[in-house]
């Protein structure tokens, strides 16, 4: 696994419910996930931005592998029970392509928008996250083979509008 996020000092720095949140990346994938080397990337809002686990509660993101949703972007909102609900962005992954990834949270906790390369993808409005505090992270996680896998993050921002 590898992962980014952002700290200085505060690896949590804004609690879902106290203003809308936005975190983005321009992420470039040279080779997708399949049967023998798999991996996930995942671009969200969560709890423990540090830990390299995938399945996180009160968490909302976009992921990607081949084996979910098709091979296209999946948001997704996942609950304090460990409950999702997820959006088919409709976006095939493919090799050598640039994506800038936008997930937006608004202040009542009410729905998560999902953005691809600047177009609106979708919402979930389900399973939403407790008030609790929150960073960014994006990480890949390979799962299954021995040939290493990457994902190029151009660009990286978190921003709250309160």
């Amino acid at each position: 696994a590898a992962s980014l996020y952002l700290s200085k000092t505060v690896v949590n720095p804004v609690e879902l419910g106290s203003a809308h949140i936005v975190t983005s990346c321009a992420v470039y994938v040279p080779t997708l996930s399949d049967g023998t080397n798999t991996y996930t990337f995942q671009l969200g809002l969560i709890p423990s931005p540090t830990s390299t686990t995938l399945a996180v509660n009160n968490s909302v993101g976009i992921r990607y592998t081949h084996g979910t949703n098709s091979g296209k972007w999946q948001g997704f909102s996942r609950d304090n029970a460990g409950t999702e609900s997820t959006a088919n962005l409709g976006v095939t992954v493919a090799t050598n392509t640039n994506y800038i990834l936008a997930v937006a949270f608004d202040k009542a906790r009410s729905e998560a928008r999902f953005y691809v390369n600047g177009v609106f993808a979708g919402r979930v409005t389900g399973n939403m996250p407790n008030a609790t505090d929150v960073g960014s992270r994006a990480i890949i996680v390979k799962s299954a083979g021995a040939t290493s896998r990457s994902a190029s993050i151009a660009t990286y921002t978190l921003y709250t509008v309160y």
